[in-house]
């Protein structure tokens, strides 16, 4: 099977020609590399280039920059709609792969065919001062047992369990999926809702990469603005109504119909308690706490919306 890396880069240059090396060094070849760039302001292009000239790689690593920023979400989708491996691996740009992670996930994907997803553990690589912390449940359900779990639909499963750095998918799901995907879902969360609604994702529990933790981790970044809290939410009920359609026109259980049904319902109560500044929806969210994926949310959310409010009447 042919093997797809697909890698999005922003303003990277401090930690990248690490992950590079690691890519290059892989025990299984890569076929393939798409690298999109989405408007670095640093020396990020010139590494890559670099690195893909004194390793002769012009055949078979591809390098784009876009004409404007497109944001992380939309920069890797696209990137990802380029790949033209059987599996493609998913990729960030400051960490460091393992030299078997390539084959040990190969072999799984090319043992299991009912697989569409497979994840890995990691380990954490505190490389700077005050990172941010993996949260406890992660770091728990990291068991580095060598077991191969299959993670079923439900409201406790269908929140996003592991990051995009440690995924890979077949092709042939990356199309059948395409027509639900829309602008701003995160290419994780993206592919781990479908995924489970295919009955075909799964994680293998050994770490595979060093997952480097560090200041600019996008995707650790705490929402306590109110404007970004909105916009997550936002995106959220988006991706569950998403879901939603996609259970209904593949013909999927029936049981995820009125698990999805629930989560947006949830999710409009949310939007509409911060947007519309609708307090009384934080009684009637109260119904709906199993389908939080931090049940604490329940409580800063309105005290994110009181604070706001404080601060806007002493403006």
């Amino acid at each position: 099977m042919k093997i797809s890396v697909v890698m999005a880069t922003y303003n990277g240059e401090e930690y990248l020609l690490e992950q590079l090396k690691s890519l290059l060094n892989q025990s299984l070849k890569i076929d393939e590399v798409i690298i999109a760039d989405d408007g670095s302001m640093d020396g990020t292009a010139v590494i890559i280039n670099e690195f893909i000239r004194l390793n002769d790689l012009q055949d078979t690593w591809f390098f784009y920059q876009n004409s404007h920023n497109l944001g992380y979400a939309d920069n890797f989708y696209y990137a990802l709609q380029r790949a033209g491996g059987d599996i493609i691996f998913f990729c960030d740009q400051d960490d460091i792969w393992l030299e078997d992670k390539v084959h040990v996930m190969h072999d799984i994907l090319n043992q299991k065919p009912q697989i569409q997803l497979l994840c890995s553990d990691y380990e954490p690589l505190v490389s700077s001062s005050n990172p941010p912390a993996v949260d406890k449940k992660t770091l728990r359900s990291m068991q580095n047992s060598g077991e191969l779990e299959q993670i079923k639909l439900n409201r406790k499963n269908i929140h996003l369990g592991r990051l995009g750095c440690v995924m890979c998918i077949r092709k042939s799901f990356r199309d059948k999926i395409k027509p639900y995907w829309f602008s701003g879902w995160a290419h994780d969360e993206y592919v781990w809702k479908l995924a489970q609604c295919e009955d075909g994702c799964y994680i293998y529990h050994k770490p595979l990469i060093l997952r480097r933790l560090h200041n600019h981790n996008v995707s650790m970044k705490k929402m306590h603005e109110l404007d970004k809290r909105i916009r997550f939410l936002d995106l959220l009920l988006k991706s569950y109504k998403s879901a939603y359609r996609y259970v209904e026109q593949e013909k999927r259980s029936s049981r995820g119909l009125h698990m999805f049904q629930k989560n947006i319902k949830a999710a409009k109560l949310r939007v509409e308690l911060l947007r519309d500044r609708k307090l009384l929806n934080s009684i009637r969210l109260v119904r709906y706490l199993g389908y939080y994926q931090y049940r604490r949310s329940i409580l800063i959310e309105p005290c994110l919306l009181i604070k706001h409010s404080r601060i806007k009447g002493s403006g």
